[in-house]
């Protein structure tokens, strides 16, 4: 699990998501400016990746190409649409962490704006097997952030 959704009974700016998912043509404004205008693009990878000198502008070139792309968004909105409740999550699975009997490996970024590095901190003793690895200085995006650490840390739990 990598800066995991569902671990947490709080959202991330929690009325503006609500609203942003909720109010017409909002999504697509912002998508339509997204698609357009790459300063904006650069400035939503800050919320993500924690050190700057990694959004790089090919990076920011990426996640355009990404935004541009026909039918990512009409199933990213419904999953927030569904998902992000006035305040808090629909899907938070704490009290069912204890039922999962294989290993877990929990990675998260100290400075994930995100999801909160409590939240990992918090829902490792839940789980009867688990590991958790915290990147100190990484934001929500561990395996771009840093992806020779993440791919063997990765490799050494699944060996």
């Amino acid at each position: 699990l990598v800066g995991s959704y569902g671990l947490s009974e709080r959202v991330p700016y929690p009325v503006l998501g609500y609203l942003a998912v909720r109010l017409p043509g909002l999504h697509a404004l912002v998508r339509w400016l997204l698609k357009r205008w790459r300063p904006l693009v650069a400035l939503g990878l800050r919320n993500i990746i924690h050190d700057a000198s990694k959004i790089t502008p090919d990076l920011v070139s990426e996640m355009q190409q990404a935004i541009r792309r026909a039918g990512s968004a009409p199933g990213w909105q419904a999953f927030l649409r569904q998902e992000i409740w006035l305040l808090r999550p629909r899907t938070c699975y704490l009290d069912r962490l204890g039922e999962i009997g294989c290993p877990v490996l929990l990675v998260h970024g100290e400075k994930d704006r995100l999801i909160s590095v409590d939240a990992s901190r918090n829902a490792a003793p839940r789980f009867p097997q688990a590991k958790l690895v915290l990147f100190p200085n990484c934001g929500h995006w561990p395996p771009r952030e840093y992806p020779k650490k993440f791919n063997r840390l990765l490799l050494d739990f699944l060996a």
